[in-house]
């Protein structure tokens, strides 16, 4: 299995950070447009998320008091040799949470 080292190594490999945010019981889709997330030894972590969605319909208040998943995602892939080398994704970073 390659890594994204692996596909780093290519001169023409290109390297993107897609964002996912997942609530609970929410079936609409959500898109992130920003986020901050502090982190600091022995104190919870906060992660300020904003997102968009084209549901106009999503009640906010609908989502307060919700588990949350925010991931960070990697994904290499070289676009100039498509078949020969195989795209990697991988979470590289996954916070759990309540929607405040």
């Amino acid at each position: 299995m390659r890594t994204i080292q692996d596909v780093l190594q290519h001169r023409s490999a290109i390297v993107t950070q897609p964002f996912h945010l997942e609530i609970a019981t929410l079936q609409s889709p959500v898109s992130v447009f920003s986020f901050v997330l502090n982190e600091a030894m022995n104190t919870p972590f906060l992660a300020d998320i904003t997102a968009t969605s084209p549901d106009k319909r999503i009640d906010g208040a609908a989502v307060v008091g919700r588990p949350a998943i925010f991931t960070i995602e990697e994904y290499a892939s070289v676009p100039s040799m498509p078949g020969l080398i195989e795209p990697v994704r991988h979470a590289a970073r996954t916070v759990h949470g309540i929607v405040t």
